[in-house]
């Protein structure tokens, strides 16, 4: 019979940040690379999404089974300005895939959750999603200072970004549209695009 003891250590040298204390409420991947958090890695998923053929991926997951987390991480592993810092997946099973290593830090991502767009009635669960977009488009605040857009794409996306800030959103339905314009003239390559709690507004809309 195997040792127990002996799977247990083969599990950890796979995954550096599993003896770590386990705390709660952590979802955004940078809150582990310090290595004092529990973590599974999954970054093999990244491999795997990178060979499929699939423009779009649907994952249904049970409640905490960490969708939220891996986003992150996919986040953290594609967008440009964590090019700098290969350190955080240097330990984990992404990084000895060589075609996943070659596109680190090379492809823009906007990333929003709808998981606060929730309120007591219509205009409260919009004015949540309106500030939803406006953290997408913060995330993405250096565009403002871009070389690569014109004085008129930069004060579009100032206006923006603005506007759901105020819940104003006269453009809501255009948002990821429109920031996946911005972040094509900046980089000259199309973003990932990552969408968590995509199903809470229609949950909220049925109810």
């Amino acid at each position: 019979m195997e040792n127990p003891k002996e799977r247990i250590e083969d599990i950890l040298k796979r995954n550096p940040y599993l003896d770590a204390k386990v705390g709660l409420g952590y979802d955004n991947f940078l809150d582990f690379t310090c290595g004092r958090q529990f973590y599974v890695d999954k970054t093999h998923f990244i491999s795997e999404w990178m060979r499929s053929d699939a423009k779009v991926t649907l994952i249904t997951r049970p409640r905490r089974f960490g969708k939220t987390t891996l986003f992150s991480t996919v986040e953290t592993f594609f967008d440009p300005k964590y090019a700098k810092h290969p350190e955080y997946f240097e330990k984990l099973r992404v990084w000895k895939d060589k075609k996943s290593r070659e596109m680190f830090g090379k492809i823009p991502v906007i990333s929003v959750s709808f998981g606060s767009c929730k309120g007591m009635n219509y205009e409260q669960s919009m004015k949540n999603m309106m500030f939803s977009f406006f953290e997408m488009y913060e995330k993405h605040s250096y565009l403002q200072d871009s070389t690569e857009l014109s004085e008129s794409e930069k004060q579009q996306f100032t206006e923006a970004k603005e506007s759901f800030f105020a819940s104003r959103g006269e453009n809501d339905w255009q948002a990821i549209k429109r920031l996946c314009y911005f972040l094509y003239r900046h980089h000259k390559v199309l973003p990932i695009i990552l969408v968590d709690e995509y199903d809470t507004p229609l949950l909220e809309a049925y109810r």
